[in-house]
């Protein structure tokens, strides 16, 4: 187990490394923790041969998302409800509709249906 501010510290000397906490109620994230999808989509932008977020990093719109607007749109491509996104993430439902409504403003997506269908076929969704 790693002190808190030792794992800010590391983090900040890694490239393309970012500190992330995630709530669980184990030592260790379990499959079935709510923050599992967050640590696997982070894990897997990390680990990409180029630093990318999830999805193909030459869509133009995809770099307009914040870091926490990237991990909304994946679950929201995973078909999540805005309750449950709000749940496996610790915010109010409200903070996930807000997140929600910038995301569409920002692609220019008007429908919750449409913005699952672009960002399932920008990579997003993947569980």
């Amino acid at each position: 187990m790693v002190p808190f501010e030792l794992g800010r510290s590391l983090a900040s000397q890694l490239p393309e490394a970012r500190f992330l906490p995630l709530k669980g109620a184990n030592h260790i994230l379990q499959l079935e923790d709510s923050s599992w999808p967050v640590f696997v989509g982070e894990l897997r932008r990390f680990l990409a041969e180029e630093p990318t977020t999830p999805g193909n990093q030459a869509v133009p719109w995809i770099g307009e998302l914040t870091s926490r607007q990237r991990v909304v749109l994946n679950l929201v491509a995973q078909g999540q409800s805005n309750a449950e996104i709000a749940h496996a993430l610790s915010i109010a439902a409200k903070t996930v509709r807000n997140h929600v409504s910038a995301i569409c403003g920002k692609l220019d997506i008007p429908t919750r249906a449409q913005l699952i269908v672009q960002g399932r076929e920008h990579g997003f969704g993947a569980e």
